[in-house]
């Protein structure tokens, strides 16, 4: 399977970096090309040779206070902390998000935003193929979904990030979370400190003004779905 992942991202990361070029300024050139091939060849990889998660724990007994909050409460407390039934199926499942990341990398890079035409199926992409192949890890993912779209809108409010930003943010929680809480904080801590070291090296490289955080946060991302939290 590995080398189907090699494939696809060598044949289709040309493609999808010139697709990207509607929304950048200026078109890709072939290193472009040829670099996002690397790129989703190697994201590809990273998630077809991820080890497989040990089983869930079991659950275990809300305690009397939580109960007395609502099935709600204690259906959260009920969740396991990991989904177990990762398998090739559910790997294959987060290939159209790194196809759509290569896309986004890509005119966040070029043109500082994340258009609302690429992030928001995004949404649909990303949870109806995992609800269908791993339903067990829906509440988990919802509830990162929301987490972190709030996290991110009230950075956003401070002026740290983007609108658009905020929305991807929702779409990696989703990601991640069916996964497990592990993964979803993994995910924006990693990308933090990405984006951290990418606002450095620019300052360095003397290109003062907004660095670009998208990337940093699909790296966080990509980082976090790699690994068997």
């Amino acid at each position: 399977m590995i080398w189907v992942a090699v494939l696809l991202g060598v044949g289709c990361g040309p493609v999808l970096v010139g697709a990207a070029d509607r929304w950048c300024p200026t078109p890709a050139t072939w290193r472009d090309r040829w670099i996002g091939a690397l790129v989703l060849a190697g994201a590809l990889v990273l998630l077809v040779a991820r080890p497989p998660l040990a089983p869930a724990s079991p659950p275990v007994s809300a305690p009397g206070a939580l109960a007395r909050l609502g099935w709600t409460a204690a259906a959260v407390a009920h969740l396991p902390a990991t989904v177990s039934d990762w398998s090739p199926i559910v790997t294959m499942c987060y290939f159209p998000l790194a196809g759509l990341g290569l896309v986004l990398a890509r005119v966040d890079l070029a043109a500082l935003r994340l258009p609302d035409a690429l992030v928001l199926p995004a949404y649909p992409m990303v949870g109806l193929p995992l609800i269908l192949v791993a339903p067990g890890g829906t509440p988990r993912a919802l509830l990162a979904a929301t987490a972190c779209l709030l996290g991110y809108a009230a950075l956003c409010a401070t002026g740290g990030l983007g609108f658009g930003d905020v929305k991807l943010g929702g779409v990696l929680g989703l990601a991640t979370g069916w996964v497990s809480w592990r993964a979803v904080a993994a995910s924006v801590l990693i990308g933090l400190g990405c984006g951290a070291a990418h606002a450095v090296t620019r300052r360095l490289a003397g290109r003062p003004g907004p660095a670009p955080y998208g990337p940093a946060m699909l790296a966080g991302a990509l980082a976090a779905l790699a690994v068997p939290w």
